[in-house]
């Protein structure tokens, strides 16, 4: 079976390296093989851009993270140090 990798680059930094949420093709029908979550960094866009992407056909919803894995997520981003505390409160809790 195929499997995504995490980029080489973030092996030797063990911070990011934990914010790598495994996803597993058995739980999302919308991936071809297993793959990774990287929850390292925060990208802020407006919802109104999202909106406009889904209207204009740039953007495509091509699935939800069941709860559990939602939930996971967030404790893992809430425990990292590399996400800062304004993202934290803005976006994870």
């Amino acid at each position: 079976m195929d499997i995504s990798n995490i980029h080489p680059a973030i092996f030797n930094k063990q911070e990011q390296l934990d914010l790598q949420y495994p996803l597993l093709h058995r739980d999302y029908e919308f991936l071809k093989y297993d793959s990774f979550l990287c929850a390292s960094a925060v990208i802020e866009r407006k919802l109104s851009d999202i909106a406009e992407g889904i209207k204009n056909g740039t953007t495509s919803i091509i699935g939800r993270l069941k709860e559990e894995h939602i939930v996971e997520v967030l404790e893992m981003v809430r425990a990292s140090r590399v996400i800062n505390d304004r993202h934290k409160k803005l976006f994870f809790y």
